[in-house]
């Protein structure tokens, strides 16, 4: 079994060819994102930055099941949620040489004004908000876990200092093909939101398919559901 991540950075002939247009769909479409916010400026070391984004959404989630706003959790609520993620980040980089590493207070402060950019993103326009929506495994394919799930768009937050990647949209596909096969939610749209830049992506599923690979949706989230399914030994993975 592997992680959607994994899935989504390798397999590059299948993606290739499921989704040719996608470079020239997402050179469209980042030169006009529209902003929620100005660009977060940062002095932190961009190595951190990995345990800061994964601990803003962490505060984030926190914030909803507390129904407050993030600067206003409990500081054990906020430490447990930092503790989360420094562990999600560690499991993420167990082969890389660098290893992940608790948070200062600076880098602490910029994780909250991160959680509280989604939190106000969020409370613009969208409601019945479910945070970390599950989606069971599909063939070599593990169960993951979304971003947020809000009427009836899938969102997935990304807080690099960089425009949105066709890694990012075969990586929410993958979500939706397993949502596709377990009926689990009522996806009809997609959203890549990043907080630290203030821009966000928004469209369809229905146009984001056909945008990046000329076909329904239906067909493509087939297609990598069917693609799960076949035995990974006998798939090209690089």
């Amino acid at each position: 079994m592997i992680s959607e991540t994994r899935f989504a950075n390798s397999h590059t002939g299948f993606w290739h060819a499921l989704l040719p247009l996608s470079e020239a769909y997402l050179r469209a479409r980042n030169q006009a994102l529209p902003m929620f916010a100005r660009p977060l400026q940062s002095a932190l070391d961009p190595m951190q930055r990995g345990v800061v984004n994964e601990t803003a959404f962490q505060l984030y989630v926190a914030s909803v099941k507390q129904k407050c706003s993030p600067t206003d959790l409990d500081s054990n609520i906020a430490l447990e949620a930092a503790r989360r993620a420094l562990d999600h980040v560690r499991r993420m980089r167990q082969y890389s040489r660098v290893e992940a590493s608790e948070l200062d207070q600076i880098g602490m402060s910029e994780a909250k004004k991160l959680a509280i950019r989604i939190e106000r993103f969020f409370s613009q326009q969208w409601q019945c908000i479910v945070p970390s929506p599950r989606f069971p495994g599909c063939g070599w394919l593990d169960e993951a876990e979304g971003d947020v799930l809000a009427d009836g768009v899938l969102f997935e937050i990304k807080a690099g200092d960089r425009n949105v990647r066709s890694i990012d949209l075969r990586q929410v596909l993958v979500y939706c093909a397993l949502n596709f096969v377990s009926k689990s939610y009522n996806i009809l749209k997609i959203c890549i939101l990043n907080p630290r830049t203030g821009c966000y992506l928004h469209d369809d599923l229905e146009s984001l398919c056909r945008g990046c690979g000329g076909a329904s949706a239906a067909d493509t989230l087939g297609e990598i559901a069917e693609y799960m399914s076949e035995p990974l030994s006998r798939l090209e993975t690089g």
